[in-house]
């Protein structure tokens, strides 16, 4: 089981999902510090992506086997940087999630059995380079039927609103400190309130499986190209922080550690920045990144 919480609204984009991995039917702790998170930047926009349910398809970490999917590509577990082009770079948003769709139906069709689910939230351009539309798909099988939902209103630029979904849902109190600080924070308050806000709804929901560190990662569009910023959020103190997938038409980049830093990359249309954890007394501020260590499936 896994806790997404995402929130799309006028120029920004926000996902904060745990990290721990369970077993079933326990739910016994296998993996504390799992990647559930990509940023894709495509043809016509950036999204987040985060998922729910199954930790491993077809004998990969899920977080792989998506980035598997929406590349074209067999991608291993210690990448850590990959400048080449991917075959679904030229695409648009809504083909790949087409894709993925698919792929997750044959995927899953032996097993009708389980429930898994797939958020996507972003926006799209238009051929002006202006951002049109906001994007929120949630990709879901359940009962061994596939479908594919849209959670909230259509959202343009002009809107003043903005939308937050939980995946699976939680209760409009568990979120209330964070709809405060999205709306101090488009008004230009501290981002790190924000992220600090998102972390602590994810450590409220009170569900088996669901771990109490946070992985967060804002997109704001005030600038082109836009900037993506990530954050892990611990409970407890940690020296390192921790990446998801970065997917763009000219770079693909695997989970990695980092210390140090921080960290800023440019992917052409989308610039990424990590907020890693400060140095130790005595450490120099250098970064080091490393790929992270991904635990093979259960058996």
């Amino acid at each position: 089981m896994t806790q997404i919480i995402a929130a799309i609204g006028p120029g920004f984009l926000l996902q904060a999902s745990d990290r721990l991995v369970s077993m079933t039917p326990s739910l016994r702790p296998y993996d504390v510090n799992a990647n559930k998170s990509l940023v894709l930047g495509c043809a016509d926009g950036v999204a987040l992506l985060g998922y729910t349910g199954l930790a491993y398809i077809e004998g990969r970490p899920t977080d792989r086997w998506i980035a598997e999917i929406l590349t074209g590509m067999e991608l291993p577990d210690d990448l850590l940087l990959s400048g080449a082009c991917h075959a679904h770079g030229a695409e648009h948003l809504h083909v790949m999630v087409s894709r993925l769709a698919d792929a997750l139906a044959v995927a899953l069709r032996s097993q009708p059995g389980y429930a898994h689910q797939i958020l996507v939230n972003g926006w799209t351009y238009s051929d002006r380079g202006s951002i049109p539309t906001g994007y929120l798909r949630v990709i879901k099988w359940a009962g061994g039927r596939l479908t594919v939902e849209s959670p909230g209103p259509r959202i343009k630029p002009h809107d003043r609103e903005y939308h937050v979904v939980g995946v699976p849902r939680v209760a409009q109190g568990g979120v209330a400190e964070l709809l405060d600080a999205i709306t101090d924070w488009t008004g230009g308050g501290d981002i790190e309130v924000l992220e600090a806000a998102a972390a602590s709804a994810i450590r409220s929901i009170v569900r088996p499986g669901v771990g109490p560190d946070s992985l967060v990662i804002t997109v704001r569009f005030r600038d082109f190209p836009p900037r993506a910023r990530v954050r892990f959020v611990p409970a407890g103190p940690f020296t390192e922080a921790f990446t998801p997938w970065v997917i763009t038409p000219c770079g693909i980049t695997g989970p990695s550690s980092e210390v140090g830093g921080p960290m800023i990359a440019s992917f052409g249309r989308l610039d990424v920045e990590v907020v890693c954890a400060p140095p130790q007394p005595g450490e120099d501020r250098i970064l080091s990144s490393s790929p992270m260590e991904r635990k093979p499936p259960p058996r």
